[in-house]
């Protein structure tokens, strides 16, 4: 007896049909091109496009996945510190931040809403809530809807929400960034604010130093005292550096958007008719001892450089 045939295959044994060849190479090069597409998207920085933004750096991640931060961050929102634009900036560019100017979940459609002003905006919140919308949220929607899928938090609101909001997200500790500006020129963004006029010739140079201060009790030494909170410091101006900083921890949107800046000022600052420019550095460094009393003051005096600035420091 012979030895045996070798077994072939029956799609071997025969010449291929017509048309086959050709679809065979068809989706070999759908492959090639599919996961050329997959490992382009992987090995993205998450930079989107020039008019929504660029993103330069990107989160933290193991294994491909996104790494979420250790921490709640918390945004303390001190009048005048540009709290309203780092709030609607981050939500534009990132997910799971939740503010008293902006969510992430509708910041795009909000975005669209708000092109021509606050007074334009007609959503369900303002319906609802006279005065608020859905770039302006009472805390009582922010507490209605919780914090329990939040990365970054900002408000407004009392010293005591933070307290409070600690307890919440246990075990997650609450990390706060509180803002701080130079100064005295705070000080006089905050009597443009206002409408007033720093009076340099003023013989109560502590009452003129107080009218101006707009909120200040939103921050407290006693912030730092819960056992789950720790307390940051950072230079808001320029925003983009804070921006920068967040981008280390926050997950860029699927889609991001340009953020709409609306003008907070009831007007324009003119910086030439503050006559605190002026006066000679002894009377300024006068203010700044006036300004020092303040818990609020003290506590940027001390930080700002310290481990505990925030950009002083790499994340």
């Amino acid at each position: 007896m012979g030895a045996a045939a070798a077994v072939r295959h029956p799609l071997l044994s025969r010449r291929p049909r017509p048309g086959e060849f050709i679809a065979i190479t068809i989706f070999s090069s759908l492959l090639i091109t599919y996961f050329a597409y997959v490992s382009s998207w992987t090995n993205n920085t998450f930079a989107s496009s020039s008019s929504s933004a660029l993103v330069s750096h990107v989160p933290r991640m193991e294994g491909g996945n996104f790494v979420y931060p250790p921490v709640v961050f918390g945004h303390v929102h001190m009048t005048k510190t540009a709290g309203s634009e780092i709030n609607g900036v981050l939500s534009q560019r990132f997910d799971r931040v939740c503010g008293h100017k902006g969510y992430s979940y509708d910041a795009h459609s909000v975005s669209e809403r708000t092109g021509g002003g606050y007074e334009n905006i007609t959503d369900s919140i303002a319906k609802s809530h006279p005065g608020f919308h859905r770039a302006r949220v009472p805390l009582s929607v922010m507490n209605e809807i919780g914090y329990h899928d939040c990365d970054w938090v900002s408000h407004e609101a009392p010293k005591h929400l933070w307290n409070e909001l600690a307890d919440q997200i246990r075990p997650w500790p609450l990390e706060l960034h509180v803002p701080c500006r130079e100064p005295i020129g705070h000080l006089m963004s905050q009597c443009n604010h206002l409408n007033r006029n720093f009076q340099c010739k003023d013989a109560n140079l502590t009452k003129a130093v107080r009218s101006c201060l707009l909120d200040i009790g939103r921050y407290s030494d006693s912030m730092g005292l819960h056992e789950n909170i720790t307390v940051k410091c950072f230079d808001p101006i320029p925003i983009e550096n804070y921006v920068k900083y967040m981008s280390h921890y926050l997950q860029p949107r699927r889609i991001a958007a340009p953020y709409v800046h609306i003008e907070s000022n009831p007007r324009p600052r003119d910086k030439t008719k503050e006559c605190i420019w002026n006066r000679p550095d002894s009377f300024k460094q006068e203010v700044l001892n006036i300004m020092m009393k303040i818990p609020y003051y003290r506590f940027c005096s001390r930080c700002m450089g310290s481990n505990d600035d925030l950009l002083a420091i790499k994340p």
